[in-house]
């Protein structure tokens, strides 16, 4: 990674030179490079990352170009290129608003928040971008297959792991074919930390599709379940069984425990073990 110093310099320089038709007042703030993505702050958000060959980037871009095209709210690329030095950049328009939750920040959904992030998901229907990533598969090979990030939290050493793991485990035991499609987008990251809203609480865009790809919008559904107050499991699950089957809200369920977990483990989350447990209390909302 580039020092500090001459990363800023460098990109001020890109813009300058890749970007001299648009007419942008940079303001610099010194990135974080340990998040791996580092926020430097422009007209428009740029955002910088260590991946030298840009393909992944490139990637992102495709699917927001398609998003675009299908009118889904999320802001137009703008430019994007590799950093001398090491790196890529990828600068994004503007767009005015405020996050519905902030990147660290952690706090239930309430019902309002819960009922925006729904309708929006409903967007997600038959707008699959054409990327490798296949969340479907993906859903399938974890929950069903017990292989990928299964492996790894079934090695953790947390008492409450086994036990939470052979209840999944029984949940998907006779589950051959969910019945999940591929035709819509998934996200696989989706809650109020990529959603901003205008001043008047309306959804003014989503941001961040790194990890975006085809798959059955009910994946990212059933993942707001472990994301709102408990009292609206009902209303997250009802909303799942309107678009799918009870075996595919069972397996993505299943999918996002073990993802949760796997998540903490690598993070060192020192609420693990009592997520965990919280899991296990309430997992029967996936039957």
């Amino acid at each position: 990674a580039l020092p500090v110093s001459d990363l800023a310099v460098s990109t001020r320089n890109i813009l300058t030179e890749s970007v001299s038709s648009m007419t942008y007042t940079s303001r610099v703030r010194t990135p974080s490079i340990a998040q791996g993505w580092a926020r430097l702050l422009f007209v428009s958000p740029l955002n910088v990352s260590e991946d030298s060959s840009c393909s992944h980037l490139a990637q992102t871009v495709r699917v927001v170009e398609h998003l675009r095209t299908a009118e889904y709210p999320t802001p137009r690329p703008l430019h994007y290129g590799p950093i001398p030095g090491g790196g890529c950049y990828y600068l994004q328009e503007r767009v005015t608003g405020h996050l519905m939750r902030s990147p660290g920040v952690y706090a239930e959904l309430n019902y309002h928040e819960l009922e925006l992030l729904l309708r929006l998901l409903n967007l997600h229907a038959g707008i699959a971008p054409e990327v490798p990533q296949d969340w479907t598969s993906q859903v399938e090979w974890v929950a069903l297959r017990h292989q990928g990030v299964w492996t790894v939290v079934a090695q953790s050493s947390l008492a409450v792991f086994p036990q939470l793991l052979a209840v999944c485990k029984q949940l998907c035991a006779e589950i051959d074919d969910p019945g999940l499609t591929h035709d819509d987008l998934v996200i696989g990251d989706f809650g109020a930390h990529n959603v901003l809203l205008d001043d008047h609480g309306r959804v003014a865009a989503v941001i961040d599709f790194e990890g975006a790809g085809q798959g059955d919008r009910v994946i990212d559904l059933v993942g707001l379940l472990y994301m709102v107050e408990p009292e609206l499991f009902p209303v997250v699950r009802r909303a799942a069984l309107r678009i799918a089957s009870p075996a595919a809200v069972t397996a993505c369920g299943v999918y996002w425990i073990v993802q949760r977990l796997y998540q903490g483990i690598t993070t060192n989350d020192a609420r693990l073990e009592p997520t965990a447990q919280q899991m296990l209390t309430h997992v029967d909302v996936l039957t």
